[in-house]
Formats: C-alpha cells, sequence, structure tokens
C-alpha cells in the first residue's frame, strides 16, 4: 500500500520477526514521500510491521533508523511490529519512548535464562491463552512471539494501544489543520491478540473480537469528529482499507 509493489515480489519480506531490519529501504518512493515532496506533512501511527534499521536490525537502545523517517514521514509514533511479537514498547521518531537508559531493552529469539517466564512455562498465569506459538515472553499476562527483556518504563499496556493512538492523532491533525497533512493510521485493534480497552470488553455478543472491532469503530469516528470540529472534513479525503 505505501510503495505499490506487492511484498511478495521482493526477497526478505515475509512476517517480520521483532528484530527484523528495515524492509522498505530508503530512497524507495512511497505515498508519504511522494505527498512530502509536494508540501504536506506526514505522519504514521500505530502499527508497523515493516522492520526499522540496517542489515543488522534495530537498536532498540539507541537510533532506530532506517524507519519511516527515511521514507517518507515527517513523524511517527509506533508500535514497531505486531503486537502479537515482542517488544510492547512505542517507537517515537529514531527511539523507544520512555526508555531508562539504566534499564536496557534486549530482543531475541532464544530464551535469555533458563528461568525466563513463557507462556509454555507459565501458562497458568496468563489471562488470556496462547496459540500458534504466541507462547514466548509474558507481558501484561499474554504470551508472545519472541523474548524481551528490560525497558520497563516504556511498556504499555495492551488495552491503552488504541486511546495512545487516537490521541497522537488528533494532536497531529491538530498541529497541521492549517497545511496540507497526511496521516497514515495503522490500527491493530482487530490483529491478536485483541485486547481491547475495558469500557469497550463486553460491549457485543461476539467476545473480544467483536469487542476489538467496536473500538476500531470508535477509532475512525475519533478522527472524523476531529475533522469536523476544526472544519477539515469538506475537504479531506478518507481512505479506510484492510487486508
Amino acid at each position: 500500500m505505501l510503495t505499490g509493489t506487492y511484498a511478495f515480489r521482493e526477497q526478505g519480506t515475509g512476517i517480520a520477526p521483532p528484530n527484523a531490519p528495515a524492509i522498505i529501504k530508503p530512497g524507495t518512493e512511497t505515498v508519504a514521500s511522494l505527498l512530502q515532496g509536494a508540501g504536506y506533512k506526514t505522519a504514521v501511527i500505530g502499527k508497523w510491521h515493516l522492520g526499522l534499521g540496517g542489515e543488522d536490525g534495530p537498536d532498540w537502545n539507541g537510533e532506530l533508523k532506517p524507519g519511516p523517517l527515511e521514507i517518507g514521514f515527517d513523524t511517527c509514533f509506533l508500535l514497531p511490529t505486531t503486537n502479537d511479537r515482542v517488544p510492547q514498547v512505542y517507537v517515537h521518531d529514531h527511539h523507544v519512548e520512555n526508555l531508562d537508559p539504566a534499564d536496557p531493552l534486549w530482543v531475541g529469539n532464544k530464551k535469555p535464562s533458563p528461568e525466563h517466564p513463557t507462556g509454555i512455562t507459565h501458562r497458568d498465569t496468563l489471562k488470556m491463552d496462547w496459540s500458534h506459538g504466541h507462547n514466548a515472553t509474558i507481558h501484561n499476562g499474554i504470551s508472545r512471539i519472541g523474548f524481551y527483556t528490560g525497558g520497563h518504563a516504556a511498556r504499555f499496556r495492551d488495552e491503552d494501544l488504541a486511546d495512545k493512538w487516537v490521541e497522537k492523532s488528533v494532536e497531529f491533525i491538530e498541529q497541521n489543520k492549517d497545511e496540507n497533512f497526511f496521516l497514515f493510521f495503522a490500527a491493530h485493534d482487530i490483529h491478536v491478540p485483541r485486547i481491547p480497552h475495558e469500557r469497550f470488553q463486553g460491549k457485543t455478543s461476539l467476545g473480544l473480537r467483536g469487542d476489538s472491532i467496536i473500538e476500531l469503530d470508535w477509532c475512525v469516528g475519533e478522527l472524523t469528529k476531529t475533522l469536523d470540529r476544526l472544519g477539515l472534513a469538506e475537504n479531506t479525503l478518507v481512505v479506510f482499507c484492510s487486508d
């Protein structure tokens, strides 16, 4: 969607692991870079499952580049992978948000120590049971794909993802209301693990999947209400799509 090129046409573009390097290389033309070149302010906020960093992958405790800012975005606020993969932190532009240098973040594909809790060894402690290999490091009562340690001050709560992304998106729209802007809002709601905010849980008869769709609907509504409030709706193109 960003490049106009099907991912399967390029090598190394399978389902990216937690430590995947940037899949879209600097210099690649994207929707964002085209609009940036035309004077638009550009942002991506939400799920980013396209890798970060050079060939060696992301430097979680340093600069996370190349990434969105190298392919046409002026700013980004990301879940760096998908939420069923580690780590559960936000990335703001080139750095992990709120990372304490005294508690460095480590991400890997092997258990860091024999006593490290996982979905297999501590299954009885989970608030959501695992399936399809989502059984490594546990965070917020949910086991994930991959392992990580540290970065405790930077970790988020799954239930708060949608609120945070709406907050950051509204902030971007308000800051650029007098400019041409492009916002790529990449929702995570219907991707596993589906853990909507508590105020949406139980709102449907379809379990957490249905509740997550309600949360996604709320997100879209908050963004369109912001456009209305700022008098931008009639001059803004809103495209909603899904894979």
